[in-house]
């Protein structure tokens, strides 16, 4: 199959011109997500004379990073597979 289906979901429009409203929502939140990781893994280096904070500000921050830097990659595969096809 050249072209193998792709799973479709209500709030991604697959023109890479358009945008839905509630893309433009989700892929904000997921930013705000991403941006509150590292805010927490900077306030874990303000906190060295307390070791065990700053380490579960390190573990949280760097989970919430982690989490939204997967999921927005998978919503531009959803966006525009042809971006991550292999070349044959």
């Amino acid at each position: 199959m050249l072209n193998p289906p792709q799973i479709s979901f209500g709030f991604i429009n697959t023109n890479i011109q358009d945008q839905y409203l509630t893309e433009g929502i989700v892929v904000a939140i997921l930013i705000f997500i991403g941006f509150m990781g590292m805010a927490f893994v900077y306030e874990a280096t303000k906190n060295v004379y307390n070791p065990s904070y700053a380490t579960k500000l390190l573990a949280v921050g760097l989970i919430l990073t982690i989490i939204a830097v997967i999921l927005l990659h998978w919503l531009l595969i959803q966006k525009a597979p042809w971006l991550f096809r292999a070349t044959r």
